[in-house]
Parts: structure tokens; sequence; C-alpha cells
């Protein structure tokens, strides 16, 4: 039984696609968003750290591995049937 289609990927398969990975990319950020609220709220920062400073080195390494983990979920995705009838 094979999960998935290495000839021709349909349309609608390509578009289930897309849409899984700019659903993944939102649940990060929001992650990373919902993260810098908790620090923001319930911890206190370190002399000469600031929030900003916190948020683009969350923004850098999403910027870093958001590529690698779109490609290993959307692998996962196809091997588990997710785009196959």
């Amino acid at each position: 039984m094979t999960t998935v289609r290495f000839l021709r990927p349909r349309q609608d398969i390509i578009l289930r696609a897309i849409a899984d990975a700019l659903m993944l990319n939102a649940a990060i950020l929001t992650a990373l968003a919902l993260r810098l609220l908790y620090m923001a709220g319930f911890n206190r920062m370190h002399m000469g750290v600031s929030y900003d400073l916190v948020c683009w080195d969350s923004l850098v390494a999403y910027a870093h591995s958001s590529w690698i983990l779109t490609l290993l979920c959307l692998m996962v995705f196809a091997l588990s049937g997710f785009y196959t009838y």
C-alpha cells in the first residue's frame, strides 16, 4: 500500500500541503508570541536583557529553523497518508 504519490501531485494535494504549511508556521509564531507574553507577565528579566532582544532572538531562531520544520512535518503528514484518499 503506497501512501505518497510520487508521479504527479494533483492540485488538491498541493493546496492541502500549502494550507498545512501555513497553519504549521502560524502555530509556531503564535507559540513564540505566547511565550514572550508569558515571560513578560510572570518572569523577571535579568539586567541587560530586554523584551526586544528576546523577541528578535526568537524571530531569528524561527527564521533559521522554520523551513526544516515545515519540510519535516509535511513529510510526516505525507507518510501518514494525509494527502491520499
